[in-house]
């Protein structure tokens, strides 16, 4: 707890400051949380103690210490063996590949698919899709070389790991967000196009039972894209969209 809280003060006080490069004084700041931190941790090893939230905090290291490159694989896979059907080591992970960090969009589809292969065994297609998420999020944009069919296959295993409204929100958001990409295609009838719209209304139609708003990047603008995407003919008709336990359905008011 002591190491976790240098870490949320030095990353603050870091991210706290707009505009590219960081004044001295913050990232000194920022190292000295991150050395306090490491000194905390250093006699315990997350896996003599068998602990995933000592894993998680030491991985946050590699942000702040001279050898974080040279670390930041083994303690990625220290982590996730310790908590392997836990999303948030692939979600950290994946930001520290890109090329603001550590790697390059060239190789990030390699190191989705070798956390796939890693963790397929609990938790099927998942890591890859968290891994384009987190780059997502980062970037604003997926990144080049994804393969569609397993983002969208990790997605669904994303979602039926715990089959929460919460995450039924964030795939909904997902894979509203990839069917706004993709109507840019010059092709109308673009395969690529047509998997994501029929992953987004089969998601809505037999998954959603809920809206979380604070899981939507577009909020209230995003949710009215995807309802009128999928029910764009009902809604046509006059029908309403109604939320229930069954999903989303139309009908037209009594």
């Amino acid at each position: 707890l002591l190491a976790q809280a240098h870490l949320d003060l030095g990353w603050t006080r870091r991210s706290a400051e707009p505009g590219p490069g960081l004044p001295r004084e913050v990232w000194q700041a920022f190292l000295h949380h991150t050395a306090l931190a490491e000194a905390a941790l250093e006699t315990f090893d997350p896996l003599e103690e068998m602990s995933p939230l000592l894993a998680g905090t030491r991985y946050l290291l590699v942000r702040g210490i001279e050898d974080g490159e040279a670390l930041y694989r083994d303690w990625y896979e220290d982590w996730s063996d310790l908590d392997p059907t836990n999303p948030e080591p692939h979600l950290t992970h994946a930001a520290h590949l890109l090329p603001h960090w550590f790697g390059s969009l060239g190789t990030f589809d390699d190191e989705a698919r070798a956390a796939l292969a890693r963790t397929q065994h609990c938790s099927g297609a998942s890591a890859y899709a968290v891994f384009y998420m987190a780059a997502a999020e980062s970037l604003g944009d997926l990144p080049p070389r994804m393969n569609l069919e397993l983002f969208l296959l990790g997605l669904k295993d994303f979602y039926r790991a715990t089959g929460c409204q919460y995450r039924a929100n964030i795939v909904a958001a997902t894979l509203t967000e990839l069917d706004h990409t993709l109507s840019s295609d010059a092709t109308p009838k673009s395969r690529r196009r047509q998997m994501a719209r029929e992953a987004l209304e089969t998601h809505l139609r037999e998954n959603l039972r809920e809206f979380h708003l604070s899981a939507w990047e577009n909020g209230e603008a995003g949710i009215q894209y995807a309802l009128g995407q999928v029910f764009e003919k009902e809604i046509a008709r006059g029908e309403h969209i109604f939320v229930g336990p069954e999903g989303l359905t139309a009908r037209l008011p009594v």
